[in-house]
């Protein structure tokens, strides 16, 4: 787990074990923005109803 990066979901939150292996801090706003879109063409790919290619 050495090479491993891990993000951490709270900025107000010390994990004291694991600190070397975070990263950053999770952007929720970021998620939360494109996360209906990202469901929908995962969805959509399983479906096989979009092409991979158009990413």
């Amino acid at each position: 787990m050495r090479n491993q990066k891990l993000f951490s979901p709270d900025k107000g939150k010390e994990y004291k074990k694991i600190k070397d292996v975070i990263s950053r801090v999770i952007d929720w706003e970021l998620i939360e923005k494109y996360y209906e879109q990202t469901i929908l063409y995962s969805v959509a790919l399983k479906l096989k109803k979009l092409s991979q290619k158009r990413y």
